[in-house]
């Protein structure tokens, strides 16, 4: 028990001496990827954004892709990007559909990236599963056509 409280202590105190900005995540747009009479492929683009001095890699999206009125798709996909020192990327996320979508339906995109914060302590802090830390992202969207 004490071992606990001492880690606890630990994280609650290192956490709050990171100056670090989370990264910043928004929806750019959704197009149409691919459709068919089975189904459409809806790829969303988020734009990332780190406005720190250190690089900051992403790890697991965590994301839903909800068709307004209609079906929803939820998935992880790895971000597969590092966002440099005041730099940005682009993150393109596929949603398949068992149906097709119509151009200009209205799209409601949310969901989580997991992030490893600059600096040796945060990134065993993450290894070893105690701390996770996220950046959430969400807006609605018009599908355009592909």
């Amino acid at each position: 028990m004490k071992r606990f409280i001492l880690l606890a202590l630990a994280v609650g105190v290192l956490g709050g001496c990171s100056s670090h900005p989370s990264p910043k995540l928004t929806v750019a747009h959704a197009a149409v990827g691919a459709q068919s009479d089975a189904g459409t492929v809806v790829n969303i683009t988020l734009n990332a954004a780190n406005t720190g001095p250190k690089a900051v890699p992403l790890r697991d999206v965590r994301y839903s892709v909800r068709v307004e009125g209609g079906p929803e798709f939820e998935g992880v996909r790895s971000a597969q990007t590092t966002l440099n020192r005041y730099g940005t990327a682009t993150i393109v996320l596929p949603a398949a559909f068992t149906s097709p979508i119509p151009a200009g339906a209205r799209l409601i995109v949310s969901g989580t990236v997991v992030y490893v914060p600059p600096g040796t302590i945060s990134q065993t802090l993450l290894e070893a599963e105690i701390v996770e830390p996220t950046v959430s992202f969400g807006a609605p969207v018009e599908l355009s056509p592909g």
